[in-house]
């Protein structure tokens, strides 16, 4: 499961943006290059985490079970309400829970009072490699907000916070575009994304 993130690797200039304006009137400058920005400094973000937790034996999906299960009640927790917390599909999670009871780091039990269904259960190696691994974890995430003085900070909390509003809004509005149909016009609407988001590319 790839978590690589297609961006521009040298931000555009804010003229090449304003004569890219040019073609497409409708595009507001600004926005595009915060979403630029933004894309980059995730792809950094994952990048570094991606590469700490490797040298663990572990991935940012294993870590987030991990991260769940020692907050929930027991340590313990179904499959589906763990693929409901981390946003993935049941397959996907399947997957992630096989690889870490390969690992040890947590088992199946008996769900408490229903011995017919099981929970994900930490185990003690798993709560060993959590104390192993999350404070030079959080070492790395904090180096990415590292001399932003508490202000900035406050502020960029803000401002993300309203922009996850936004984004709710804008996975409910794709989540309703039509299928393609017959004619295939979806198709060809998907199609002009993929030429717009190739043109973006080679800005």
């Amino acid at each position: 499961m790839s978590s690589q993130i297609i961006y521009l690797k040298d931000l555009p200039k804010h003229q090449t943006l304003r004569a890219m304006a040019k073609d497409y009137p409708q595009a507001d400058i600004q926005a595009v290059e915060l979403y630029i920005l933004l894309l980059r400094l995730v792809n950094d973000m994952i990048a570094v985490v991606e590469a700490h937790l490797a040298r663990h034996g572990l991935s940012r999906g294993r870590i987030a079970i991990l991260m769940i299960l020692r907050h929930q009640k027991h340590d313990s927790m179904c499959a589906a309400e763990l693929a409901r917390y981390c946003g993935v599909s049941r397959p996907t999670m399947t997957e992630l829970i096989r690889a870490l009871i390969r690992t040890g780091l947590i088992r199946r039990v008996p769900a408490p009072g229903d011995r017919r269904r099981a929970v994900i259960h930490l185990t003690d190696k798993g709560r060993a490699k959590m104390k192993a691994v999350m404070p030079d974890y959080y070492r790395k995430i904090q180096e990415f907000s590292q001399g932003l003085p508490e202000t900035m900070r406050n502020q960029l909390l803000a401002a993300g916070k309203a922009m996850m509003m936004n984004s709710e809004l804008w996975r409910q509005s794709a989540a309703k575009q039509p299928p393609a149909g017959p004619n295939g016009n979806a198709k060809k609407s998907q199609g002009r994304m993929k030429a717009v988001n190739t043109a973006g590319a080679q800005l």
